[in-house]
């Protein structure tokens, strides 16, 4: 989606609509001059209609790194399930069973809460550490909800997962993510693990040129064509689409 931004600015720029949105412009050029950010992109949608397209600074696609955000989610569960592809979790298992410094009600929650943010998990800010400090650091903490009754989006339970498949693959996260995703869809340049344009650290966090963006909804084409991506993986893939 923000290739098609880059890519496509010239060719609807002469329809877009009179609002003004000078102000965002000014304000979006002023995080630039004061060093917040190197670049940055925008689009305002009404429906399907683009209001407001720009963007600002040096953008380099071959050469600059983007947190991807959310988009992580959807590279970070596509790499736990090539774990339950193998057989080594099972979705519908207490996490518990892989991680036993979960216990009581948080050791009830199931993987595929996890993954559906039904762990009753609220988000929980990761500052960095091993996958045993974090592992220690998510089962201290409280559960805002019994599992399975409340949605609470965010990347909490994501983490527990990707601890997960780390513990029983004996394989750090990005290890997996390069082998099994990133690898066979050649997102070459696409990382995971510490984020350098943020002072945080999650066990997923994925990063890249942001072109590769673009990548994230046809992984289920891929998918379809790459063998050692198959599957359960292959099935959340295309309901992703």
């Amino acid at each position: 989606m923000v290739l098609s931004l880059l890519s496509a600015l010239p060719a609807f720029a002469a329809d877009m609509p009179k609002e003004d949105f000078s102000a965002i412009s000014t304000l979006v050029q002023s995080w630039i001059d004061n060093g917040h950010y190197p670049w940055a992109v925008l689009r305002v949608y009404q429906g399907e209609k683009i209001l407001y397209a720009g963007h600002w600074g040096c953008y380099n696609q071959d050469d600059n790194i983007a947190n991807i955000a959310s988009g992580t989610k959807v590279l970070e569960s596509a790499t736990v399930m090539t774990v339950v592809d193998e057989g080594k979790i099972n979705l519908d298992a207490p996490i518990s069973t892989y991680l036993p410094e979960f216990t009581g009600t948080k050791g009830r929650i199931t993987v595929r809460q996890c993954l559906s943010h039904t762990s009753g998990l609220n988000q929980v800010k990761l500052t960095g550490g091993s996958g045993d400090h974090i592992i220690q650091k998510l089962a201290g903490v409280e559960l805002p909800a019994a599992p399975g009754t409340r949605f609470f989006y965010g990347a909490t339970g994501l983490t527990v997962a990707n601890c997960i498949a780390e513990r029983v693959s004996g394989q750090s996260f990005e290890d997996l993510f390069q082998q099994r995703i990133a690898g066979p869809m050649g997102m070459i340049h696409t990382k995971t693990g510490t984020n350098p344009l943020e002072d945080r650290v999650g066990r997923g966090n994925a990063r890249g040129p942001l072109h590769h963006g673009a990548r994230i909804r046809p992984l289920h084409g891929h998918a379809r064509q790459r063998r050692n991506v198959s599957g359960q993986t292959r099935a959340f893939l295309q309901q992703c689409a």
